[in-house]
């Protein structure tokens, strides 16, 4: 059993909800004459709930309404020697919803359950046939209902494994007729001859069709697709290849608006890969890729062949404790048909320098920097205007973070700065500067104090480019306009701190909870006016534990930043934007009773 109690300010507005909840709930597990012959296990659990709640408002008065729910929910299972190869099993279900209102017509809500599964179990394969009901009915949508049988079927035969699943649903809205049809088969085969060789096989076929009020339509789908690995022992080499064949067909049956339509895509594909690992650090791979699409006897081929290379050797250790790594890699690809059609070249390099001091047994100082360069060759490597786009990118970043351990505490501080820009086209550029700061201090036996502070600082942007019209001749630009007007750097910081005491004012099992959030577009969350916090709220709660009685007061205060309708004539943005300010508290006892 429960009491609670809520009110709401602001702005004017309060607002008052009071709640009572009784809960019962009764369970058994049991058998029928042996346990090894049948099992029987059912819940029954039955929930009222009275609720009232009030609404001041300046415009509108005071309002009211008293609403009042009953759910029943009960289930039951039945299993029928479960230990054997035979396990046969049966369910049913039923949660009913009653709810009034003196605003609304809720009215009844009914849901049910009921199915059965009958499995074979054997050392080389099993089977598993179901069946399942589910249906709703409501005062409001009338009667729906969903049907589902389930088949699959396993068999092993030396390296051969075979295995079919077929399912079908039907969904049927009883008020209007109509209703939805899903047929899904698959047939997968396994091949293992030798640990080095798997080959995959499968072939799935399904249907999808509805008549709803708006017409029907029909969805088909055939597919079957194969996959062989093979990875020697004798050698480092992975290769990987496939085929696959699909085609999907729909019809829409067509209606008052819309005339009927039938559309049939093909496509077919096959594809290899394969990676060599020719020392530990040195690696090479190359793939190749061809697909086949065609709707309604219309399409075309495209294929895509690639290959590359990777080299990162081992980390260089200095003896003053720096380390050293780098890794590079270059790739090389061409498409035809489609229209990204054109050959690309692709070189990469990155190296980092890092290094860790420890101050004391407890506190470790870790530095980092790093920089990473990118150049693309590209035929096709053309904009929507024909201007050209970047090339050669290059990132550098770098970071300095401090932890440190004291007693069952602990803190710790990182600063990050990361830019990377490109050195062609649009010239884009993207900065950011994160620092980041937490601590976990228990300050006592019964208190602890937590806390974090984000920072960031975001600019991005880039040059207006210039390009000939293909139609004029004339002179375009083609701005990339900066995240914020003046090019400048876009702050926003965040933090929070929170205060636990499990022992509050000397008393036992009497447990407080201090949150403090702010969120704003300042260097410090608490800096700036009340326009640059985003979201400040302070949440109090106590909780006290008599017995198996819990009572809990809580309490909110926030400060939001919230839009209103803007006056397209009216130039000052910051006039449409208002600061709201909410109180809350809330009052709740729960009593529980039993083996809950």
């Amino acid at each position: 059993m429960s009491y609670d109690m809520r009110r709401d300010s602001g702005e004017g507005i309060r607002m008052s909800q009071r709640g009572v909840m009784a809960a019962v709930q009764a369970a058994t597990d049991t058998y029928i004459w042996q346990p090894w012959f049948a099992l029987v296990g059912g819940d029954l659990q039955l929930t009222s709930t009275l609720n009232d709640s009030s609404r001041t408002d300046p415009g509108f008065g005071t309002l009211g309404s008293d609403m009042k729910g009953v759910v029943a929910t009960g289930s039951m299972q039945l299993r029928v020697l479960p230990y054997s190869q035979t396990p046969f099993e049966a369910h049913v279900s039923r949660n009913d919803t009653r709810t009034t209102s003196e605003l609304v017509s809720v009215g009844d809500y009914v849901t049910e359950r009921i199915g059965f599964s009958q499995q074979y179990l054997h050392d080389k394969g099993d089977m598993l046939i179901g069946w399942d009901r589910n249906s709703s009915n409501s005062a409001i949508s009338g009667r729906d209902h969903q049907d589902s049988l389930q088949l699959s079927l396993s068999h092993n035969i030396d390296e051969h494994r075979i295995t079919m699943l077929a399912t079908r649903s039907r969904n049927v809205r009883e008020i209007t007729g109509e209703n939805l049809v899903q047929d899904n088969m698959a047939l997968q085969h396994s091949f293992a001859p030798t640990p080095e060789v798997t080959v995959d096989t499968t072939a799935n076929s399904s249907r999808a069709g509805y008549m709803l009020l708006q017409g029907e339509n029909d969805t088909r789908v055939q597919q079957l697709s194969s996959t062989a690995f093979w990875r020697p022992e004798e050698m480092p080499l992975t290769v990987v290849g496939g085929v696959r064949l699909l085609t999907l067909t729909n019809e829409f049956g067509g209606n008052d608006v819309l005339p009927s339509t039938q559309a049939t895509v093909r496509n077919a594909n096959i594809n290899l890969g394969a990676t060599y690992d020719i020392t530990d650090h040195l690696h090479v791979n190359a793939s190749a890729n061809a697909n086949s699409t065609r709707t309604n006897g219309r399409g075309g081929v495209s294929t895509n062949e690639s290959v590359g290379v990777g080299y990162q050797p081992e980390s260089i250790r200095f003896d003053n404790g720096f380390n050293y790594n780098w890794s590079t890699s270059a790739s090389a690809s061409k498409m035809t048909g489609g229209p990204d059609a054109g050959s690309r070249l692709t070189l990469q390099l990155s190296h980092n320098l890092n290094r860790s001091f420890q101050l004391d047994d407890d506190s470790v100082i870790t530095m980092e920097i790093n920089q990473a360069i990118a150049a693309i060759s590209a035929s096709n490597n053309k904009g929507t205007f024909g201007e050209p786009l970047a090339t050669r990118q290059v990132t550098h970043g770098g970071s300095v973070s401090w932890n440190t351990n004291f007693g069952s505490g602990s803190a710790s501080v990182r600063l990050s700065a990361n830019d990377s820009r490109s050195l062609d086209g649009y010239k884009e550029y993207f900065q950011l500067i994160n620092f980041q700061a937490s601590s976990n201090l228990p300050t006592s036996v019964y208190t602890t104090w937590n806390g974090n502070l984000t920072i960031q600082a975001v600019r991005q942007g880039g040059l207006p480019l210039m390009i000939l019209s293909p139609d004029t001749g004339l002179p375009i630009f083609l701005p990339r306009n900066n995240n914020n007007g003046d090019g400048g750097f876009t702050i926003t910081s965040s933090g929070s701190v929170t205060y636990m005491h499990s022992r509050f004012l000397g008393f036992r099992n009497l447990r407080f909870t201090s949150d403090l959030r702010l969120n704003g577009q300042a260097l410090l969350p608490m800096l700036g006016g009340p326009r640059d916090q985003e979201v400040a709220a302070w949440d109090n709660r106590i909780d006290y534990f008599i017995g198996r009685t819990q009572l809990r007061l809580a309490t909110m205060i926030a400060r939001t930043k919230s839009p209103v309708l803007q006056n397209p004539f009216q130039a000052d943005v910051q006039q449409n934007e208002r600061i709201k300010l909410n109180k809350s508290i809330m009052f709740t006892v729960m009593r529980k009773f039993g083996d809950n």
